[in-house]
């Protein structure tokens, strides 16, 4: 044999050899793998699986070749179609999943292409969440355990502090009524975050109930700022109005939607300086009302812009050490918006203020509409929805 063909099969064994130790490098990965994996079809035909996988579904490996994606993946049968598939490629999603036997789990479907034309095949991960839900769960109970308990002997403690402050146990000299009061004022700060949490609590439980109708939105607006009218004079502010048709209406619940919009002054409000300018805007904007409250304040640095819905989550670390905030109020706006069928954002620039914005339908028609298209998203999850 000549040198060139010996010197060809040394590459071919050294390739061989590469290609071995890369393919013994993945099986062991894909076998350490926490998660279950299937390989696919692009019918949905399972064409192989991972250990993990009879950890989560039960069986053996021969329970599963061949049989279809669907029969383990249950929430949404079209997410395994050829054209969902390419729709679903590189995301995750909430869905329900069935073990052998039956039972059900909650789980996250992640989708990745695998191979390429004309053996193209899908990779299927499937993780087990049933822990995290539970974590989740014995977490919101704890918080509405707590809350509901503290509830009573606060306002038992409001209606003594009260009585004190009148007199009614006799008179308290100047330096007693100023400890009072600031005891006072720590109540009520303490029983607003009690309040807050009972509001996500029902929120998120299914339990809060709409009233919704076809409200007066400049109605609305004046009514939202009486509820601060002392904030802003004690701020000294410049205050505009902005709505463009004195006979726009919205379909909303006009409580929560009072709510909402006292927590977004109050917020503009606080964090603004003295002297500056708010504006607050409504307007129609298609089948929608658009409303937005514009301030001079300090703005939300770009970083924190993507959080200030969150819960807890506060723009400074000073401001809740402070206790000019629980965190919890744009959560709750973010919920009651959405619950309304709308949609709420903000655009902030640091140093030159915030415009927080939300949408609200302006029919019974649009609101149907509106719901109806958060259900198929939430039914496509495979999660609950409320209204």
């Amino acid at each position: 044999m000549s040198s060139s063909n010996h010197q060809l099969e040394a590459k071919v064994n050294s390739l061989e050899l590469r290609i071995e130790l890369s393919s013994q490098r993945i099986r062991t990965l894909v076998d350490a793998m926490p998660v279950g994996l299937f390989l696919i079809t692009e019918g949905g035909t399972i064409e192989a699986a991972n250990p993990q996988c009879l950890t989560t579904f039960g069986g053996q490996y021969g329970d599963y070749r061949g049989r279809k994606i669907t029969d383990f993946v249950i929430s949404h049968g079209e997410l395994f179609t050829i054209p969902a598939l390419q729709e679903t490629v590189s995301e995750s999603v909430t869905a329900k999943a069935k073990k052998l036997d039956g039972k059900e789990f909650p789980a996250v479907v992640t989708v990745r292409p695998f191979g390429t034309p004309p053996d193209q095949l899908f990779a299927i991960f499937v993780e087990d969440v049933t822990k995290k839900h539970e974590v989740e769960r014995m977490k919101k109970e704890f918080m509405a355990m707590v809350s509901h308990d503290l509830r009573t002997p606060l306002t038992s403690l409001m209606m003594t502090h009260e009585l004190l402050e009148d007199g009614r146990y006799g008179e308290l000299n100047e330096a007693g009524l100023r400890g009072m009061r600031r005891a006072s004022e720590s109540i009520k700060r303490l029983m607003n975050l009690v309040n807050d949490l009972l509001d996500l609590e029902k929120i998120e439980s299914g339990q809060l109930e709409l009233y919704l109708e076809i409200v007066p939105v400049l109605a609305m607006v004046e009514d939202s700022l009486a509820a601060v009218a002392a904030l802003l004079s004690k701020k000294e502010l410049q205050l505009e109005i902005a709505v463009k048709e004195s006979s726009l209406m919205a379909f909303t619940d006009r409580e929560r939607l009072i709510q909402t919009m006292v927590n977004l002054l109050s917020n503009a409000i606080k964090f603004s300086e003295p002297g500056k300018k708010l504006i607050v805007k409504a307007e129609r904007r298609g089948g929608d009302v658009l409303f937005g409250i514009v301030d001079q304040g300090r703005g939300i640095p770009a970083d924190r812009v993507e959080t200030v819905f969150e819960r807890f989550k506060q723009v400074n670390r000073e401001d809740g050490a402070r206790g000019t905030g629980s965190g919890l109020g744009l959560a709750i706006c973010k919920s009651i918006i959405e619950l309304n069928g709308g949609k709420i954002g903000v655009v902030s620039t640091v140093g030159q203020g915030s415009t927080f914005w939300f949408s609200l339908p302006a029919s019974v028609e649009q609101y149907q509409r509106l719901r109806a298209s958060i259900n198929d998203r939430q039914g496509l999850n495979g999660e609950n929805s409320s209204s």
